[in-house]
Parts: C-alpha cells; structure tokens; sequence
C-alpha cells in the first residue's frame, strides 16, 4: 500500500563519544553492544583495526530479536527479551557502524522501552581514539 512518509530528525535520540563516556559514569545506565558475540568478545573483528568491545557494554546481539527468516518476534517476546533492562535510564546502544543496533533500538520500542538512544559512531567511532600510538 503507498503511502507518504516525512522523517523527523530526533537529536535528542543520538548520543556522541563524550556522552558514552559519560554514561560509563552514570549509575543505573546501560550501554548495549548489539553486535554478535565473538566481535563483542574480541574473537574477531571483520572491519575495524580493534577487536573487543566499549568497557563496560553488555551484550545483546542484535538476531536475537529476529526469527530464522529475519522478522521481528512478537511483542511478548520483545518484552521477554529487554526485561532486565526495564529500569535502566539512561540506556545507549550501539554495534559496529551504528546499523544494526537499530534492530534492538526497534525491538525496544516494540517492548515498550521508549528512552533508549543511538551510539552512531558506534566500535568504529570508539576504536578510533584508542589505537595503539605508533
């Protein structure tokens, strides 16, 4: 069915590296690693120069929120899948490049969590002020 849709910029919905920081500082925030577990873990990292992970990030890969073919889970299931994070304020999410936190970003709408925000420099960003001098 066609439609119209006119985007609205949400600032206030992104976050930049300082306020990362931050959030490392802040009691009762949360910053969610989307990105699968072995990249989380530092076991391998396809695209940056830096395996590993923001210190401090737990890890919620982003298929989790999806079925085998790719479709969001129902609600319930959302719901079922963020509880833990019910209280946590602030929360960011991010991944390697700022895509595919997106997914959980969604999945949390889905579950009723309306404050989370995007990390969009995401590994890519964070690994880029601490490579090693040379």
């Amino acid at each position: 069915m066609p439609g119209h849709f006119v985007p609205t910029v949400q600032a206030d919905r992104v976050v930049n590296i300082d306020q990362v920081r931050s959030l490392q500082q802040q009691p009762g925030g949360v910053l969610v690693d989307a990105r699968e577990a072995p990249r989380y873990r530092g076991e391998q990292e396809p695209i940056d120069p830096i395996a590993g992970h923001i210190p401090g990030a737990v890890n919620y890969p982003w298929q989790a929120v999806t079925d085998e073919r790719g479709q969001v889970r129902a609600i319930a299931e959302q719901q079922h899948h963020w509880q833990a994070l019910d209280t946590a304020d602030p929360i960011v999410v991010y991944c390697g490049s700022g895509v595919t936190a997106c997914v959980n970003l969604l999945s949390m709408e889905m579950a009723g969590i309306h404050h989370a925000k995007l990390y969009p420099g995401s590994w890519s960003d964070w690994c880029s002020y601490h490579m090693p001098q040379s």
